[in-house]
């Protein structure tokens, strides 16, 4: 009997652990989810304001740049009074390209009446007394700049807020007011962008609590003032930033807000917010399933233990009752207790196993009537045991007096019954009396919980998460259980585990920092969550206490390996800021390839007229030394475009044996005149040095940008730029410390070394200095340096910077030797008299390149039909007679070269076909490699080149 309590007992025990730690888990995993979702929406909004923030600084910052630009213009020009519409116009709109955001710039004199808008010219009579910004800085003097609230504009009726400054006269009068108009509409479709939950709402307003721009939009919001909210009253005042959570408007909902201050003098704030209601919907349908999860678990526990502990309970009374009947039996023969009792009742004779006596229990259970039981033997009715097995079992009972076994008899139906039997021996009577419990059900549901227990020992064996249950007592914190899978952390078996302490399993301090979280939590009794590191690997670990014993502290929790995860996350993040990196690059190269190609179209035309007008003017003439400036100058332009065309992919390097010395000397008056006036630029040049192998324009664009670079870092004052030339003979050790210098080999380098004495840098901005869009200067600036370390690798070259604060930088470059030496080699001017005849078919869309190419054409000796498109010169071709051959451009509308030569070919396939372009030759020969053309000639050309090309072929 007491053997049976303690059972239940701890059975009743376990079953409360289990619901309860299914309890606190479910009630934990709720409210984690639940600030999770908040933290990722606050997150996600804090997010955005900060970038809604940022692009408006830099928008309205570059606006601000554009004004001061302009007014300093204007005082170029002695004030904009002296200035023609037509100027101010041209003037205006040169600044609004690339711009989007820029809505028009206008100027406003002191009468409030228009007298410049950059969207209309000539502009309309306007008198803007009404507005908000004109009112302002007529009656606040000492005022710099003003934003103004969003306005619909008179002309195109389309939301606008400006960025205005105060025009003075001389004696400090009001002289007008010059605004630029950003676009509202700008603004939302970028903010719309950044809007990731469907609720949020990215909005600008000014520091009064007016709107500027507004994502999603809503015209009504420009009417309103948010001065009154909890953000101007309570939060803006405190924080330049800050997150909260409050009543929307009609205070029936809350909204989460996020809100960021834009720099002085811009009085701005970047505010993001969305329904915190919409944020909690996906959870609370998770909650509603993982609680329907959790009750129909805690149902089924109890279930099964209740069956269990009552499955106990009855064998219990079955013990008693069999004590108490077979006393009474041994007494007094109680036969009408026997008959009426609730279990099946036996008496068998030892000898043969006759059923000499059956109760109505046992026929009820039985389905045999007792008349019939009386005519049959144990073996009739027993289903697994045979004859041997029984007089053994009666056997057994006759020596000990007992026995209790299980049997399988068969009803009258032919149905089992499983049955516990009890049964005793009457020596007296020699007999075997029997009482029988029908245990059929109890069975099935025994298998049934010992089903599910397999099922939750195998979730257990298989779950990723590390589950356990500790034991913690003063110093020490002991284990319980643990699931199978710690084995994969820990390296030992989940058996092996079980009653050791922390710090017989772990290494001491980790021990000791786990034992102390574990008695925190027994101590606080509430759950904690800490972030972990063991072997190598991440995890996150929670803890929870669990109240099952007044006397023991126990807690529980699970361990969660979150290491891939991380590296997933980081992964993704370094590849979304590759990808961005990428379209960055490639939008630069396409601007940069479309810029010199048409820049090639205008030096076509400088450098040919230059030539032209040499050839046609006096020797003696002063204006002789004028034109070859020109063209020299023409020329350096075009290696600037050829540059512009390698880094667009379209164009090629031109790599020769280069003079450093000489190429530095070459660029002093470019260089003096693109510093600081106070900046002294000092040479220290060694003689004698080797050529470099190397594209001489791109060694100048490093010089330019590093000057250029030092002399903004000394920003005006007086200081010194130091440009230095020497050859040194380096080691692998000394290469070491050259950045891209990883492969290079020991030997003799030719040194460049550019030293300022400005304002030096910290080491953060030093390692970073070469990534690409990395700035110190405004935002639009940022690819010098690594422009330069792009060409210092191409030429398998090495670069090391020196710089502290306050100290100035030095930028030493170094690059390999050559093996020719520098020498002065005097080059005479061939005169070449060879001239053409015949007719030429000059093709081009360019007006002006028709007419210096006709020039050109007609010096050499040719006539001259021009074409201003490829349908215009198949119809010349078709129309005029023995044309010698065609110079034909690659790149025009209607239809370009490639399919006009297709063309004339068809019409005459033994024409002679020279493509004159902008791009390289390579790109060109691609472009034409299923057909054959004579001739290539590239923008910008020389009459010389022009004749190279020409008599090639003929």
């Amino acid at each position: 009997m007491r053997n049976n309590y303690l059972v239940r007992n701890r059975i009743l025990g376990l079953i409360i652990v289990m619901v309860s730690i299914l309890i606190l888990f479910i009630i934990w995993s709720i409210r984690k989810d639940y600030y999770s979702t908040i933290e990722h929406a606050q997150h996600q909004i804090k997010s955005s304001s900060t970038t809604a923030a940022e692009h408006a600084v830099r928008s309205i910052g570059e606006g601000h740049l554009i004004l001061n630009a302009i007014i300093a213009e204007f005082e170029d020009y002695g004030g904009w009074q002296k200035m023609s519409e037509q100027q101010l116009h041209r003037l205006f709109n040169s600044h609004l390209q690339s711009r989007p955001q820029i809505g028009s710039i206008f100027l406003v004199d002191k009468r409030a009446n228009i007298v410049c808008n950059s969207i209309e010219y000539p502009h309309r009579n306007l008198n803007i007394a009404d507005r908000e910004y004109y009112l302002y800085h007529t009656e606040n003097p000492s005022a710099d700049i003003h934003i103004a609230n969003a306005y619909k504009n008179r002309i195109d009726g389309k939301w606008r807020f400006s960025l205005s400054k105060r025009l003075n006269n001389p004696d400090g009068s009001f002289a007008g007011t010059i605004g630029i108009a950003f676009l509202s509409s700008y603004f939302e479709s970028l903010y719309d962008k950044l809007r990731e939950i469907p609720s949020e709402q990215l909005a600008i307003l000014r520091s009064d609590g007016k709107y500027l721009a507004v994502s999603p939009s809503d015209e009504k919001l420009f009417n309103l003032n948010m001065r009154d909210t909890d953000l101007f009253k309570k939060h803006l005042p405190q924080k330049e930033e800050g997150l909260f959570i409050n009543l929307s408007g009609d205070n029936k909902s809350e909204r989460i807000i996020a809100y960021k201050k834009l720099p002085a003098p811009l009085n701005l704030v970047a505010v993001s917010s969305c329904e915190k209601d919409e944020v909690l919907e996906h959870w609370r349908k998770s909650s509603y399933i993982f609680l329907l999860i959790g009750t129909l678990s805690t149902v089924a526990i109890i279930t099964l233990g209740s069956l269990l502990i009552r499955r106990l309970e009855l064998i219990a009374e079955a013990d008693t009752e069999v004590r108490r009947v077979t006393r009474e039996l041994e007494e007094e023969r109680y036969q009408t207790i026997l008959l009426t009792s609730v279990d099946g009742f036996w008496m068998v004779a030892v000898s043969d196993g006759r059923i000499l006596h059956v109760n109505e229990a046992y026929s009820r259970m039985s389905g045999y009537s007792p008349e019939e039981l009386l005519n049959m033997r144990v073996s009739d009715i027993e289903i697994i045991e045979s004859e041997e097995d029984i007089r053994a079992r009666i056997s057994k009972v006759i020596s000990e007096g007992c026995d209790r076994f299980e049997g399988r008899h068969r009803r009258k139906d032919g149905s089992e019954l499983i049955v516990e039997v009890s049964a005793s021996y009457l020596p007296k009577d020699r007999r075997c009396i029997a009482f029988i419990r029908d245990i059929t059900t109890i069975k099935k549901l025994q298998q049934e919980l010992l089903f599910n227990a397999r099922l939750f020992a195998q979730f257990m064996k298989y779950s990723p998460v590390y589950t356990f249950i500790k034991e913690v007592n003063g110093a020490n914190s002991r284990v319980l259980q643990v699931s199978d899978n710690f084995v994969k952390m820990t390296g030992i078996p989940s058996a092996e585990m079980i009653g050791k302490t922390m710090q017989q399993l772990f290494p001491m301090e980790f021990a000791d920092k786990m034992t102390a979280d574990d008695l925190m939590v027994v101590l606080e009794k509430k759950s904690l969550q800490k972030d972990e590191t063991f072997n190598g690997r991440n995890y996150i670990t929670y803890k929870f206490p669990i109240e099952c014993d007044e006397n023991r502290a126990i807690i529980a929790g699970y361990t969660i390996d979150i290491t891939d995860l991380k590296a997933a996350e980081s992964e993704r993040i370094n590849l979304e800021r590759q990808l961005l990196q990428a379209q960055k690059m490639e939008s630069l190269g396409v601007l940069a390839g479309g810029i010199a190609h048409d820049f090639n179209n205008i030096l076509t035309a400088i450098i040919g007229n230059s030539e032209l007008a040499m050839m046609r003017i006096d020797k003696d003439s002063p204006a002789g030394d004028n034109l070859r400036n020109i063209e020299q100058s023409a020329l350096r332009a075009a290696d600037l475009a050829r540059q512009m065309l390698a880094y667009s992919g379209k164009g090629k390097y031109h790599i020769e044996q280069v003079d450093l010395n000489r190429l530095i000397e070459d660029m002093m008056s470019l260089l003096e005149v693109s510093v600081f006036k106070k900046c002294l630029l000092r040479l220290d040049l060694q003689p004698y040095l080797p050529c470099v192998e190397a594209d001489a324009t791109q060694l100048r664009q490093i010089i330019m940008n590093l000057v250029i670079n030092a002399s903004e870092a000394i920003n005006n004052e007086s200081g010194v730029i130091s440009i230095k030339t020497s050859l040194q003979e380096c080691d692998l050790n000394y290469l070491k410390s050259f950045k891209l210098a990883e492969d290079l080999d020991a030997g003799q380098y030719l040194c460049l070394e550019i030293t300022d004495t400005g304002c030096g840098m910290d080491r953060p901005t030093v390692e970073r200095i070469f990534d690409p869009f990395f700035t110190t200067k405004f935002t639009g600036r940022g690819l010098g340096m690594a422009a330069v370390q792009g060409i210092i690798r191409s030429h398998k070259g090495g670069v090391m910077v020196q710089s502290e604060p306050g100290k100035g930088s030095s930028f030493k470059i170094i690059f390999p030797a050559g093996n020719i030496m520098v020498t002065t080699a005097n080059t005479a001017t061939v005169t070449d008299s060879w001239h053409g005849s015949g007719t030429v078919l000059l093709v081009d869309d360019e007006e002006i390149i028709r007419e210096i190419g006709a020039e050109l054409l007609k010096e050499l000796g040719f006539t001259v039909v021009t074409a201003i498109d490829g349908f215009d010169a198949i119809q010349k071709f078709k129309a005029t007679a023995d044309i010698s051959f065609v110079l034909l451009d690659l790149t025009m509308p209607n239809m370009d070269g490639e399919e006009c030569s297709r063309e004339l070919t068809k019409i005459n396939p033994e024409i002679s076909i020279i493509i004159s372009s902008g791009y390289s030759e390579e790109e060109v020969s691609q472009r034409f490699k299923d057909h054959d053309i004579v001739g290539f000639i590239q923008k910008p050309y020389k009459l010389s080149d022009l004749k190279d090309a020409i008599r090639k072929f003929s």
